[in-house]
């Protein structure tokens, strides 16, 4: 019983925080400062010149993919690697039981 009575002030101490509500009373300061779009950054130097650079290394990443695709199947072929066992036989087995 006398734990109850210890208790009870933290219990009701408690309640009250989640009975009252006062949000709007109270105006708290914003962390950060409200953002303008003054504030976006501006762009600088030429974009013909920066698209081309990335354009050029967009291209040779391209000639890589298909020269190394090319070389990949033109040595594959001699060697049979491309074996994918799909093809049909040209005459069907016959089957002693369906006779």
């Amino acid at each position: 019983m006398q734990a109850v009575r210890g208790l009870r002030p933290l219990l009701l101490k408690s309640r009250q925080v989640f009975i009252q509500r006062n949000y709007a009373k109270k105006k708290k300061k914003d962390k950060f400062p409200k953002v303008t779009l003054n504030d976006l950054p501006n762009p600088e130097g030429d974009w013909f010149t920066e698209y081309n650079k990335r354009q050029k290394t967009y291209n040779l990443h391209l000639v890589l993919g298909i020269g190394f695709l090319a070389f990949s199947i033109a040595v594959g072929v001699p060697l049979n690697q491309y074996q994918f066992y799909n093809h049909l036989p040209e005459e069907m087995p016959e089957i002693e039981c369906y006779k």
